[in-house]
């Protein structure tokens, strides 16, 4: 289930990218010290979730999405903000361009090489 959280104008949403158990040989002591492995037995029983079967944590792998609501507007939210995108993504952009009008108008708009800059 996606929730997601309004500041103002923003839409916040977390998003979750996969979930992993952390299987070290101490259990949780090799991450997060305690004094002993016995001390995160009520942390076990009130968040079962976070701990593996084994006894080391499960990592939940988030990430966050912000996104500003402006109606008929393809420009970034924040004009002055730098954006990051791995090459092979612009790639990807590029190739979907040609297959969609959806895709060719975030080409356009956004990643076009007239609107990146040269790293």
């Amino acid at each position: 289930m996606i929730t997601a959280t309004r500041v103002g104008s923003f839409e916040v949403v977390s998003l979750l990218d996969g979930v992993e158990d952390m299987d070290n040989p101490n259990g949780m002591m090799d991450t997060f010290r305690a004094p002993s492995e016995a001390a995160w037995d009520p942390y076990r029983a009130l968040y079962p979730a976070v701990f593996s079967t084994t006894g080391g944590w499960r990592f939940h792998d988030r990430g966050t999405l912000g996104a500003h609501r402006r109606s008929h507007d393809p420009r970034p939210a924040f004009p002055n903000a730098t954006y990051v995108i791995h090459r092979a993504d612009i790639e990807w952009e590029r190739a979907a361009a040609g297959e969609s009008a959806e895709d060719a108008a975030v080409w356009d708009a956004l990643l076009s090489p007239s609107k990146q800059q040269a790293s």
